[in-house]
């Protein structure tokens, strides 16, 4: 993590970062606030006249000089500043880029204002979540709570060390209605929590109570039941009581935090009924929900894929996104978007085949060559994928829940 020098010159500031030859040269303009001011296209700085583009991303204007200045040590600090005075100097600690956030438990601020929450490995349960505080700190907004009440709560508590703006949640928003983005809604009671209607109306198939009985279930369950306990048996879903979005919406819905706005856009049905990425356009990161696993197999509960491939084109065609937060792995970029589409675009070939071939789903997943794909975790989910796409072959095919619970079952007992 490096220190980035601001060297404020009206009406905005600059960032500087030194260069590999030990030089520094202005990166970009203080976003936030030159937007607000109406910035010129060229304004004089301290070592001569400063050129700005408007053109490197939404909020964001570009400048740049060749005169290698190199500004004079002034205190860190670790927050946001502007100096109104161009004379003085303030530093703060620079936003990594996505791909050098450590991917360890814990809050990480990932751009000016934006946290991720992240639980390695990503694994069954583990989900992200995120934080947009507004640009004075008053209010914030949730995207997604945890799989249990113990696990929001580490996080909401690690998000209060993080911010103060953790401590007024006005918003939550649900990507999806799988209990590891919206079990925890309990202890953010008091926002408001938006959601897709379909997401909204998943949300009552399996609340946590159903699920605390399927996992008291699950040692009679043979097969299936040893399964389940193998990838819930560490979360607690006793005694939770999901609470429900009271605001929903369909095809998308602009908010605000404090005066940054926040896009949400309704993707599914995809992995769910009702999934909804979180887009942040002035700090240029997107919440995907699991509409994006880095690092392991995606699973489609819903469908169709090629909802599910849309939904990829539609992040890709974001305009100035650097940052993805997927819904379970690291903070990553729009590469790792391309690559979960090329996924379901070789296993639509290679199921189509193995169809036509008259193979079973669970004989299809063992046989399918994955190539560039193979190195993904839960690899069980493979066949989920498979009998999804089986069905939209016109296949007669079982794709409910119960179902598709066994078909992993059986793809992993296989694997051992």
């Amino acid at each position: 993590m490096s220190w980035v020098t601001v060297i404020t010159s009206s009406p905005g500031g600059l960032y500087w970062k030194p260069s590999p030859a030990g030089t520094r040269k202005v990166l970009s303009l203080i976003c936030s606030k030159t937007k607000r001011a109406g910035l010129p296209g060229s304004f004089s700085g301290e070592n001569g006249p400063v050129a700005v583009s408007h053109d490197h991303r939404p909020g964001c204007s570009t400048a740049s000089r060749a005169d290698g200045y190199s500004p004079p040590p002034g205190p860190r600090v670790a927050r946001w500043m502007v100096v109104p005075d161009r004379l003085d100097v303030a530093t703060w600690r620079a936003m990594p880029s996505p791909t050098d956030v450590p991917y360890s438990r814990g809050a990480h601020q990932i751009a000016h204002g934006v946290w991720a929450y992240l639980q390695p490995d990503g694994g069954w349960g583990l989900s992200n979540a995120g934080l947009v505080a507004s640009d004075d700190g008053t209010s914030s907004l949730l995207v997604d709570t945890l799989f249990d009440l113990h696990l929001t709560d580490e996080m909401l508590s690690a998000l209060r060390e993080a911010t103060p703006a953790a401590q007024r949640i006005a918003t939550v928003v649900n990507t999806h209605a799988n209990g590891d983005h919206c079990y925890g809604n309990a202890l953010v009671a008091g926002a408001d929590i938006v959601a897709s209607q379909a997401c909204a109306a998943e949300m009552a198939a399996l609340p946590p109570a159903a699920l605390a009985g399927l996992m008291r279930a699950a040692p009679d369950m043979g097969q299936a039941g040893a399964f389940l306990l193998d990838i819930f048996g560490d979360y607690d879903f006793d005694g939770i009581e999901l609470v429900a979005p009271n605001r929903t919406f369909t095809g998308e819905l602009e908010l605000a935090v404090g005066d940054r706005p926040v896009h949400l856009v309704e993707v599914g049905p995809a992995h769910t009924d009702g999934d909804v990425i979180v887009h942040v356009p002035d700090a240029g990161v997107v919440f995907t929900g699991d509409i994006l696993f880095h690092g392991g197999h995606p699973i489609v509960w819903a469908g169709p894929i090629a909802n599910w491939i849309a939904a990829c084109d539609l992040i890709l065609g974001l305009r100035g996104v650097t940052t993805v937060v997927p819904g379970h792995g690291p903070v990553t970029t729009l590469e790792t978007v391309a690559r979960l589409k090329g996924y379901f675009e070789h296993l639509a070939t290679e199921a189509r085949t193995r169809c036509d071939a008259g193979m079973s789903p669970l004989e299809a997943a063992a046989d399918i060559d994955l190539g560039p794909y193979r190195d993904l975790r839960e690899p069980e989910r493979l066949v989920a994928n498979v009998a999804a796409l089986y069905r939209e072959m016109g296949a007669d095919v079982a794709t409910d829940p119960a179902t598709i619970v066994g078909l992993m079952a059986a793809a992993r007992a296989a694997r051992r």
